[in-house]
């Protein structure tokens, strides 16, 4: 079975099992995390990441419950 998103968000579908670029292209995740909750004075991370060849970055932040709360 074939199915095509029909209401893709920022240019992203889904074609069977696989997510889609805006180009129809498949999307393979490249990236890392960054501990912002941690380092938070380290304000070029997601732009160092990018520069890195990564597509995705998945940022640690805090509630405040156990570090400084990131709003």
């Amino acid at each position: 079975m074939l199915w095509l998103c029909s209401n893709a968000y920022a240019g992203f579908s889904i074609k069977g099992t696989q997510l889609l670029d805006a180009n129809g292209e498949p999307f393979i995740m490249r990236g890392v995390n960054h501990g912002h909750a941690w380092f938070p004075l380290n304000l070029s991370a997601i732009e160092d990441i990018a520069n890195a060849g990564a597509n995705t970055v998945r940022v640690v932040l805090s509630s405040g419950a156990q570090w400084a709360r990131n709003s």
